[in-house]
C-alpha cells in the first residue's frame, strides 16, 4: 500500500479476509454468500477495500493469491466510478492503472479479464440500454459478460456493491432503479443473470444492505467498524465549530467576511506547521454554498459582492483562486474575474483553487480534506443537505490528527440564515446520521473560548533612529527541553534522563531591525522569556503516556516498526534495522539448534516435510480385487517448498525470511533452510522467544536514540508515539503542548490567575469541585503558572494504572510550575476523594509513574481534603513510593495517608 493503513483499518481488513475465506468455502459447496463491511463515513472504506483487493490478487497471510480473480465494483452514481478508481490507484502500491477499468459504453467482452478491478455504474444496466442490448457493434451484452465471468471463476469473482454514497442526492426514481439493478446481482433475473456467488457490500448503514438481500437465502458475514476507533484514529477533525448570527439584522456578508478571516487563520497555521515539519504546505479551501437561481439567473446570491467581500479580506485574487461546481458547464464572469468550472471530484487535487462556489454538487461524489471553512447562503430548510455536505468536509488533510495544534484539528461552518432552533436540527443530523456524517464533535462557535499564552513582552531597544520594539513570542514548536528542570532530591528513578536534559535554555528571539548606525543587532541581549512562556517550555516534553484504542501489538512487531523509523524513514540510527534483522535471524537459528537437540518431534517433523509418502492402491482388472502396494517416498518438489516459504514471508516478512535463508542455506540440502523456517514459525515458543528478545532491544534502542527522536519535528515524533501506544504494557512518550487551546465557555465560573492558557482578560474560568478548589487555591500564590490538565485532551499529561486487570489512563487534575533554585520544576497534583472506587488503583499508578519518571518532576502528589484540612502524599518520596507501589486495597491507601500524609 502506498497509503499505510491505520491500526484499526488493518484489524478490519484482516477480519474481512477471514470472512471471505469462510464465504469461499461455502461457495465451493454451491451456497450463495454475502460479506458486509459496515463503517461510518470517514473511516476509509475505499482504502480498506483497496487492501482487500491487493490481498485477493497478490496474497496475504492465510489467503492464497488469486491472480486471475476479478472484482466488479458497482456504484449508483456516474462520478463515483472515476473517484473510486483514482482513490484505489493512489492508495495501492501493487495495482496498476491498466488493472483498474471503468466500464464505458463501448465495452464488449465475453468475460471480464482476470487480475483486474472493473468499475460499473448501475445506470448503465438500467435505463441506459447501450450495454444491455445487442446490436451491430455489440457481440456480448453486459449481463452475458457478467454471467460468463461468474460461471468461469466461481468463488474468485467478487461483486462489490458500494453503497457508501447512496441516496445523498437522488430522487425516488433513481433510488428505485439502482436498487432493482443491485437485486439482480443478489437474487438473479430470469433471462439475464443468475445470482452472483459472492457479493461484498460496502456501506455506512447495514440496514439497507440487509434489506436488499432479505429476500435471498444468502448467508451474510458482517464486519462492523467501531465508530470510537474511527473517532480516535485522527482521520477526522476533532471538532466542527458552527457559527450563527446572534440577532435578526442582515448579516450574511458580515459572516462571509468573518469566514474568510477564519480561512486566513487556517491558511497561515497550515503554512507555519508544514514549513516547521518540512512537509508540503497544505493549501486550505473555503467552500461557499450559494442559493438556487431562477430563470436566466444562475444563483440568487450576488457573486459580484461575494468576490469583492473575499478580496476585502485577502487582497486581490487571481482567477485561478476561484472556481464553481455548478451543474452549468461554463465559466462565469464577474466585473473583475472569470470563475472557472471545476468538477467536484477534482477540487481537492487542484493546486491553485482557494474559494469554491457551489449549490448542491458537493454533496455527491466529493471528499475534500482541504476544505477547512464553509459558508452557506442556503435557507434553514436545507438542514439535511448542509449536514450531508459537512460529512464530506471533516477529513483531515494529512489523514492524521495534528499534534500540538487544536486550530488545525477543527473545521468551521458559518450559517447566516439559521437561528438556534434551526441549528439544532443540523447538529442533530450531524450527530445521528452515520451514513453521511462522520463521528466528529459538533459545537456552537459561541460555546467555545480560545485560550492562549499572553502576548509576548515588548522590549524597547534605543537606537539613533528611534525605538524598535522586539518581541519574544512563543515558538510554534518549543525546544525540548528548553528550561532546566531541577531534579528531585528524594526520587530514585529507574529511567535515565536524556543526555541533554541539563542543557541551557535555547530561546528563539526575533531580530531587532536597526539603522546603519547600529553595527550589529547580535550585540543586543535577547529578552528573557515571560514567566508563562518559561512555564510552557518547562511542561512541554515531559514524560506522558498515550493510550490507543487500536489493537495492541507484540513487542516483535513493534520493534520492526521502530527500527524502520530509525533507519529508513528518519535516518536517526542507520544500524538499528540491520541489527534487528541480525537479532531475529540469530534468535531463530539458536531456537532451531536447541529444538534439533532436545525435541525429537521437531526433528521428525522437519524430515517429514522434505518427503511425501504415498501408498499405491493396486486393482486387479480381472477380479477387481483391491490390494495395497508398498509405501513409497518421494522428495517434495521445489514448487511445494516455495509455497511453504511464501507462507513464511507472509508471517515474518520478505526481508527477514531472506536473511534467515542467507545465513542458513546449505548447498547440499537447498530446501532445508526454507523447510526449517516454515516449521519454526508454527511453534508458539518461537514467537515467545522473538518477543523476549525484541523487548530488550526495544528498550536499548529507545534509550540510545531518545534524545535524537526528541529533536525531530513533531510530526515525525508522533510516529514514535504510535509505537509506544500499541504496547501491551503502556510505554512513555513525551508531552506535546500547544500554544492555543479551545475549551467550553464557562461564563458563570470563578476566574483564576496565572493559568498557562488565558482568555483575553488574562483569566482562566473553571468550575472546580469541593476537593479541587482548595488545592489549586493553595498553590496559586506561590507558583509561576499552573495548568488544568483536561482529561483525554491530546495535550493532557497521562499516567497508566491497572484496574480489574486492564490498563487505564489517569489524568492528574493539575500541573503546577514553581521556582526551584535557578530553574523551574513541575509538580503533579491529583486531589482525589477518599471514597472513590478507583482511588487506590490510581495511587498505585502514580507511585509507579514516580518510580519511572520522578526525576523529571518535583512533587507527584495525591491529596485528600477534609473540610479545611489538606493531606498530601508525595510519591516522589522513596518510602511513600515504595508503599504506594504495593497497594492492594482501599484500606492500605487509607493507612498510607494516615501514616505518611503531610497535613496543612
Amino acid at each position: 500500500m502506498n497509503l499505510a493503513l491505520i491500526d484499526f483499518q488493518k484489524e478490519y481488513v484482516a477480519e474481512l479476509l477471514t470472512k471471505l475465506l469462510k464465504a469461499k468455502r461455502n461457495v465451493r459447496e454451491g451456497d450463495l454468500e454475502a460479506v458486509l463491511l459496515s463503517a461510518p463515513t470517514g473511516s476509509g472504506k475505499t482504502v480498506m477495500m483497496t487492501a482487500v483487493a491487493e490481498h485477493i490478487l497478490f496474497g496475504a497471510k492465510d489467503f492464497e493469491p488469486e491472480p486471475e480473480a476479478v472484482l466488479l465494483w458497482l456504484s449508483d452514481q456516474p462520478e463515483l466510478n472515476e473517484q473510486s478508481r483514482n482513490r484505489i490507484l493512489s492508495a495501492s502500491s501493487m495495482l496498476r492503472a491498466h488493472q483498474l477499468v471503468v466500464v464505458g459504453p463501448d465495452f464488449d467482452r465475453e468475460t471480464l479479464e482476470g487480475g483486474k478491478v472493473y468499475f460499473l455504474n448501475t445506470q448503465k444496466l438500467g435505463r441506459d440500454k447501450n450495454l444491455t442490448t445487442k446490436g451491430d457493434k455489440r457481440t456480448w451484452t453486459m449481463w452475458e459478460t457478467i454471467r460468463n465471468t461468474a460461471k468461469k471463476l466461481g468463488g474468485q469473482f467478487y461483486v462489490v456493491i458500494d453503497e457508501a454514497h447512496r441516496g445523498m442526492n437522488q430522487g425516488p426514481i433513481q433510488e428505485r432503479d439502482a436498487q432493482t439493478v443491485m437485486q439482480k446481482f443478489l437474487l438473479g433475473s430470469p433471462g439475464e443473470l443468475e445470482p452472483m456467488p459472492i457479493v461484498l457490500g460496502v456501506t455506512a448503514t447495514p440496514e439497507r444492505f440487509e434489506r436488499l438481500i432479505g429476500r435471498s437465502d444468502r448467508r451474510m458475514y458482517k464486519v462492523l467498524v467501531d465508530v470510537d476507533k474511527v473517532r480516535n484514529s485522527g482521520l477526522l477533525k476533532d471538532r466542527l465549530a458552527v457559527r450563527i448570527p446572534e440577532d435578526d439584522q442582515p448579516n450574511d456578508w458580515s459572516l462571509l467576511a468573518a469566514a474568510v478571516q477564519r480561512w486566513k487563520v487556517m491558511r497561515d497555521a497550515w503554512r507555519d506547521y508544514c514549513l516547521a515539519q518540512q512537509l508540503e504546505v497544505v493549501s486550505p479551501i473555503m467552500v461557499i454554498q450559494v442559493a438556487d437561481g431562477s430563470g436566466e439567473r444562475l444563483t440568487a446570491t450576488d457573486l459580484e459582492i461575494a468576490v469583492r467581500t473575499i478580496e476585502s479580506e485577502v487582497g486581490a485574487l487571481d482567477d485561478l483562486d476561484l472556481a464553481h461546481a455548478f451543474m452549468e458547464e461554463k465559466e462565469i464572469s464577474t466585473s473583475g474575474h472569470r470563475i472557472r468550472r471545476l468538477d467536484a471530484s477534482k477540487i481537492s487535487a487542484d493546486p491553485d483553487v482557494k474559494f469554491v462556489f457551489f449549490k448542491m454538487a458537493l454533496t455527491t461524489g466529493w471528499d475534500c480534506p482541504r476544505a477547512e471553512v464553509m459558508m452557506s447562503f442556503r435557507p434553514a430548510q436545507d438542514a439535511t443537505y448542509i449536514a450531508q455536505l459537512i460529512g464530506r468536509m471533516v477529513r483531515t488533510p494529512l489523514a492524521r490528527r495534528i499534534e500540538g495544534s487544536e486550530t488545525l484539528n477543527e473545521v468551521h461552518l458559518y450559517l447566516p440564515y439559521f437561528d438556534r432552533e434551526n441549528l439544532d436540527r443540523v447538529i442533530q443530523k450531524l450527530k445521528g446520521d452515520p451514513e453521511t456524517v462522520p463521528a466528529t464533535e459538533v459545537t456552537l462557535g459561541s460555546d467555545l473560548v480560545e485560550l492562549g499564552l499572553p502576548p509576548a513582552p515588548v522590549v524597547i531597544t534605543e537606537v539613533d533612529s528611534g525605538t524598535v520594539p522586539s518581541t519574544t513570542a512563543a515558538p510554534s514548536e518549543p525546544p525540548v527541553p528548553a528550561i532546566p528542570l531541577a531534579p528531585s532530591t528524594t526520587a530514585t528513578s529507574t529511567e535515565e534522563p536524556p543526555a541533554d536534559e541539563s542543557a541551557a535554555p535555547s530561546l528563539e528571539t526575533s531580530e531587532a531591525v536597526t539603522t546603519a548606525e547600529v553595527e550589529t543587532a547580535a550585540e543586543l541581549e535577547p529578552p528573557a522569556p515571560s514567566p508563562l512562556l518559561a512555564a510552557h517550555l518547562a511542561i512541554h516534553g515531559l514524560p506522558t503516556y498515550t493510550f490507543s484504542q487500536g489493537k495492541k501489538l507484540p513487542d516483535f512487531r513493534r520493534l520492526l516498526k521502530f527500527a524502520q523509523l530509525l533507519s529508513i524513514l528518519h535516518g536517526v540510527d542507520a544500524e538499528a534495522l540491520p541489527g534487528v534483522k541480525k537479532l531475529v535471524v540469530d534468535t531463530l537459528t539458536a531456537q532451531r539448534d536447541a529444538l534439533l537437540i532436545s525435541d525429537a518431534d521437531f526433528k521428525s517433523a522437519l524430515e517429514g516435510l522434505a518427503v511425501i509418502t504415498i501408498k499405491p492402491i493396486v486393482v486387479d482388472h480381472r477380479t477387481f480385487e483391491i490390494t495395497a502396494g508398498e509405501e513409497e517416498s518421494i522428495e517434495v518438489t521445489e514448487q511445494n517448498v516455495e509455497d511453504l516459504f511464501r507462507q513464511c514471508k507472509q508471517r515474518l516478512s520478505d526481508d527477514l525470511c531472506l536473511a534467515y535463508l542467507k545465513q542458513n542455506h546449505h548447498d547440499e540440502e537447498p530446501h532445508r533452510a526454507k523447510l526449517e523456517l516454515y516449521l519454526l514459525l508454527q511453534q508458539a515458543s518461537i514467537w515467545q522467544a522473538l518477543d523476549t528478545a525484541a523487548k530488550d532491544r526495544l528498550q536499548s534502542l529507545k534509550t540510545k536514540n531518545m534524545s535524537a527522536i526528541r529533536g525531530l519535528p513533531s510530526n515525525k515524533r508522533q510516529r514514535y508515539d504510535e509505537v509506544w501506544a500499541t504496547a501491551r504494557v503502556p510505554e512513555a512518550g513525551y508531552l506535546e503542548l500547544p500554544d492555543v487551546v479551545n475549551l467550553p465557555v464557562c461564563k458563570e465560573c470563578s476566574a483564576y490567575d496565572k493559568h498557562l492558557f488565558q482568555e483575553a482578560d488574562g483569566k482562566f474560568r473553571a468550575d472546580f469541585n469541593g476537593w479541587e478548589k482548595p488545592i489549586i487555591n493553595s498553590e496559586i500564590p506561590d507558583c509561576v503558572a499552573w495548568l488544568r490538565n483536561v482529561p483525554k485532551k491530546p495535550w493532557a499529561l497521562c499516567y497508566p494504572y491497572r484496574m480489574g486487570g486492564e490498563w487505564k489512563p489517569g489524568y492528574p487534575d493539575f500541573l503546577v510550575v514553581r521556582k526551584d533554585g535557578d530553574g523551574l520544576v513541575v509538580d503533579i497534583l491529583e486531589p482525589h476523594a477518599g471514597n472513590q472506587a478507583d482511588a487506590w488503583y490510581k495511587a498505585q499508578g502514580l507511585a509507579e509513574f514516580a518510580d519511572r519518571h520522578g526525576t523529571h518532576f518535583g512533587r507527584i502528589e495525591m491529596e485528600r481534603v477534609d473540610g479545611t484540612k489538606i493531606t498530601r502524599l508525595d510519591f516522589n518520596d522513596p518510602s511513600i513510593r515504595a508503599r504506594g507501589m504495593t497497594l492492594a486495597n482501599h484500606q492500605e491507601l487509607d493507612n498510607l495517608f494516615r501514616d505518611a500524609g503531610v497535613s496543612s
